[in-house]
């Protein structure tokens, strides 16, 4: 989610467009590939993909949120 102050300056057209990170999804994924690694000896992947978030002016103030 985008904090308040970045995107209102979205909005604003301070930038075209911002890209965000997902630290949920970071962080559960890592826990989850420790998780396997040690329970069952599975190497972790050499990359794991968490997506992103694209947010551009006309969505700036429902970017990153969830219902």
């Amino acid at each position: 989610m985008l904090h308040r102050r970045v995107a209102g300056r979205l909005a604003e057209g301070y930038s075209h467009y911002n890209i965000g990170q997902r630290p949920y999804e970071m962080a559960y994924k890592s826990v989850e590939v420790l998780k396997d690694y040690l329970e069952n000896g599975t190497a972790p992947p050499p990359a794991v993909v968490t997506g992103l978030e694209v947010c551009t002016p006309d969505m700036a103030d429902t970017c990153g949120k969830t219902n």
